[in-house]
């Protein structure tokens, strides 16, 4: 087995029914009677005062023992069978040297060397365990435990151990039942002691062995209860140690917790909390309050995102910011379109969501004083405007516009610092819509949510997982301007302000040409600077001529795509008929393949006849179909057309009076 350090000799000291086992420490086997024992620890005891007493079988693990301590466990066990039994299971009953050994040769000698079966057995059980004891080996211990359940239901070696007791004891006992108490204690020891490596090792930060040793520990075959008051005694206070310290982290402000290294406590304690879920009680709690932590202790740059391809959706009952139980819902959609050949298609997906009315109020105050600022930077911004044209009746239309522009952004800076959003506490885990939908189609929608623990109770429902992303904006920022739908405020208010500009300098200039003249005195009209007057006359021009060319080739666009729409319905009737034919004529081909009478040749030449004339139909029917594609790309051009068209004409103020084809 090999050399261990001194710190690992100092801990297998202190293991019970090992390090002080006195056969162990006298070199001999367990099936050694009582009398045999205490003379041969008695002269151990002797020579131990001369210097004369030979090493401890296996010292180099355990260390040199106080022979003199081991003939004192010898008189306590004389008194008392059941711990002498023990002691017995956690010793061979036949020894010699190396037949522990934990190396493939020596094994091999001494599994061939025992005549019984349950001897083999045992020096298995015990050779897992000292391993398991000096490595914390997986495998050990799941060899260990397999090897005492075997020799638990050995009657062979039941009846072995009863039948030394019988020997060594002078009254009447009921040795069986001794035997059976000492192995029910051996049970218990095995399991508290594997779980107390358990818990050291979750300690220690050891999370993915302790989790492998305490699954292979409820997967044991030992009895449930038992495993379950191991788990009691050893596990749940080293869980209720950790749910406490996270607890009184959460006492404190949000900032610390954040900055906390509880992070990996939070999540120790879930991954052991998951697997005893269906054995302590307690589990949940360790659950719920890792969660919180976990929550509390998420950065501001983070959102949620969960992706399910099923349609049938689980919404889990709470609010999906704030996780209060409400029953009022939020609506969240989203559209795409599938393209195909002649057609779109478009589809719409929506969900219900759990939103309580506080929750409710805050989203939409977001959505009131957005709709506010971008209302009042309009209307004053138009004010403004004119009172400036009004002063400088002959400014020009672009420095009206740029002044107009920097207007309104002042009134946005202005606005939004007036119009402040209300302060959402940390319960809240966005002033937004806590949930958006970010794809969807081809069977998966992907989900994006604010708060962790919404987002993992959604993902557990629906058999998914939760995948963090980062995120712009700031969750709970009172600002308009730091929102997550700033741009599209400003962005609105400053194209709304300068169309408007446009058309209040147009408006002004035609109220000032439409103004009468004085007929008091009559002044002769200075001449119009040229670069001026024929600027605009041929800009007029222009304007004129292509708005002319535009209605002309939309008329005519609309009249070719009027006829190539007759043509395609008079040929998507024609193409609906010949295929509806071809397909009959198809079939009746098959069912004359499949009655033909293979001697006459007539017969045969009768429907080969027919089949090519199928064959040349299907040619001209697929010609047919293309052409008819043909035509649908024709028409699909000029209706692209036409819409450039209309679009053009709309930003040039024209009405065109026509219908689309």
């Amino acid at each position: 087995m090999g050399i261990v350090s001194d710190d690992t000799n100092q801990e297998l000291r202190a293991i019970r029914y090992m390090a002080d086992n006195p056969f162990r420490v006298l070199g001999i086997g367990s099936a050694t009677l009582q009398n045999e024992l205490r003379r041969r620890a008695d002269s151990a005891a002797q020579a131990a005062k001369v210097g004369l007493a030979p090493p401890p079988a296996l010292h180099a693990m355990f260390g040199d023992e106080d022979v003199t301590r081991c003939a004192d466990v010898v008189r306590r066990i004389s008194t008392n069978p059941k711990l002498r039994t023990i002691y017995r299971l956690f010793w061979p009953f036949e020894y010699w040297d190396g037949c522990l050994a934990s190396d493939a040769e020596s094994n091999r000698e001494w599994l061939v060397s025992s005549v019984q079966e349950f001897h083999r057995t045992q020096r298995l059980f015990l050779a897992s365990w000292y391993q398991f004891e000096i490595s914390l080996d997986l495998l050990s211990l799941e060899q260990a435990f397999e090897s005492f359940v075997e020799l638990y239901e050995d009657s062979l070696c039941d009846s072995y151990l009863s039948a030394l007791l019988e020997d060594e004891e002078q009254n009447d006992m009921d040795a069986l039942g001794v035997v059976y108490e000492a192995q029910d204690e051996v049970t218990k020891h095995l399991l508290s002691t594997a779980t107390r490596r358990v818990v050291g090792l979750w300690e220690s930060g050891s999370i993915v062995k302790a989790v492998e040793l305490l699954e292979s520990i409820i997967e044991s075959r030992f009895d449930d209860d038992e495993i379950d008051k191991a788990l009691l005694h050893e596990v749940q206070p080293a869980g209720n140690r950790e749910m406490e310290k996270l607890q009184a982290c959460l006492g404190r402000d949000s900032s610390s917790i954040a900055g906390s290294d509880y992070a990996d406590r939070a999540k120790n304690l879930k991954s052991i909390a998951h697997i005893l879920q269906d054995r302590l009680s307690t589990s949940a709690d360790w659950i719920s309050v890792a969660e919180e932590y976990e929550y509390f202790a998420q950065p501001e740059g983070s959102a949620f995102e969960v992706s399910i391809t099923e349609d049938r959706v689980i919404v889990p009952p709470m609010c999906a910011c704030c996780l209060a139980i409400t029953q009022d819902t939020h609506r969240v959609e989203k559209q795409w379109t599938d393209e195909y050949l002649i057609y779109r298609r478009t589809h719409t997906v929506s969900l219900d969501i759990p939103l309580c009315q506080e929750c409710r109020k805050h989203v939409d105050e977001l959505q009131n004083k957005q709709f506010a600022v971008v209302t009042c930077t309009v209307i004053v911004s138009a004010v403004i405007m004119w009172i400036v044209y009004s002063t400088l009746p002959g400014i020009s239309l672009i420095p009206f516009a740029v002044v107009s522009l920097f207007i309104a952004g002042g009134l946005i800076l202005g606005l939004s610092r007036l119009l402040r959003l209300r302060l959402v506490d940390d319960t809240h885990a966005s002033r937004y819509t806590p949930v958006r939908i970010m794809e969807a189609g081809n069977g998966m929608v992907r989900f994006r949510f604010m708060n962790p623990i919404y987002a993992r109770h959604f993902a557990n429902a629906n058999k998914s997982e939760v995948i963090a992303v980062p995120r712009k904006e700031a969750v709970r920022a009172c600002s308009i301007l730091r929102s997550a739908s700033a741009f599209p405020v400003i962005a609105w208010s400053l194209v709304l302000v300068f169309l408007g500009s446009m058309i209040m300098h147009a408006l002004a200039r035609e109220a000032d040409n439409a103004q009468p003249e004085s007929p008091s005195v009559e002044v002769p009209a200075p001449a119009p600077e040229a670069d001026e007057t024929d600027g605009l006359s041929l800009f007029f021009d222009q304007n004129e001529q292509r708005k002319h060319r535009l209605l002309t080739e939309r008329a005519d666009l609309v009249k070719r795509a009027n006829s190539i729409s007759s043509q395609l319905s008079v040929e998507k009737s024609r193409l609906d008929i010949e295929e509806n034919r071809l397909q009959a004529e198809k079939e009746q081909i098959e069912l004359d393949r499949l009655i033909i009478d293979d001697t006459s040749s007539e017969s045969v030449a009768h429907f080969k006849e027919k089949v090519d004339k199928f064959n040349n139909d299907l040619r001209e029917f697929k010609a047919d179909v293309a052409s008819y594609k043909a035509h649908v790309r024709e028409l699909n051009q000029a209706a692209n057309r036409i819409d450039e068209i209309e679009r053009a004409l709309d930003e040039m103020g024209v009405y065109y009076g026509e219908s689309e084809p």
